[in-house]
């Protein structure tokens, strides 16, 4: 059996910058006892490419804890669940994936399809993730930034009061030194007269 071209196609994948993957196959010229051993070949290829793109390298990893636990807060309950999703090939469902036998490859494309399905879920719950640390991230700056102004009106009052602490100790001591003084000049006056 030959056929001119074969094209499938399946899922798209938008990525954060807007562009968007599309995945699929093209073949052409298509002998299908002879060429379909290629075409396994490519689609277990391009399967495995996408689960090392997603895996992003966890290959030696054996468990997967079911959850991480972040403090985001002072309080005790301020923590914020971040899941762990196991997306090897196991446990995406595609570890053994194949078009062989070719009765079946409708099969295979749905379980990629639902792989693909299940890792644009996870993408989107930790996108939701990360844009709830984010905002948990400017309040704590705001909030450090209105700590620190805080903290430089009590200091500038502080110096305000110090300052005229300072007058007033120097007005105290001048006096002081004006009354020794006069009290000074009453003896000398004094010997002046019996001289």
């Amino acid at each position: 059996m030959a056929y001119n071209a074969i094209t499938t196609a399946w899922e798209n994948a938008v990525l954060d910058d807007g562009e968007v993957l599309e995945f699929g196959f093209s073949l052409s010229n298509f002998n299908f006892k002879k060429d379909v051993f290629r075409f396994e070949e490519e689609y277990t290829e391009t399967i495995h490419s996408i689960v090392e793109t997603v895996t992003t390298d966890i290959k030696d990893i054996d468990y997967i804890p079911p959850k991480v636990d972040i403090q985001t807060g002072d309080r005790e309950n301020q923590v914020l669940n971040i899941p762990l999703f196991n997306v090897k090939s196991d446990g995406l469902g595609i570890a053994n994936i194949g078009i062989l036998p070719p009765a079946d490859p409708e099969a295979s494309l749905a379980q990629t399809e639902g792989a693909l399905k299940r890792v644009n879920n996870f993408r989107s719950i930790y996108g939701a993730l990360q844009n709830r640390l984010e905002h948990t991230m400017k309040s704590v700056d705001n909030y450090a930034e209105n700590l620190m102004a805080a903290e430089s009106r009590i200091r500038d009052t502080d110096m305000a009061k110090e300052m005229m602490e300072l007058t007033k100790s120097n007005i105290l001591t001048q006096a002081a030194q004006a009354m020794l003084s006069h009290a000074n000049s009453n003896p000398q006056s004094i010997l002046q007269l019996i001289k």
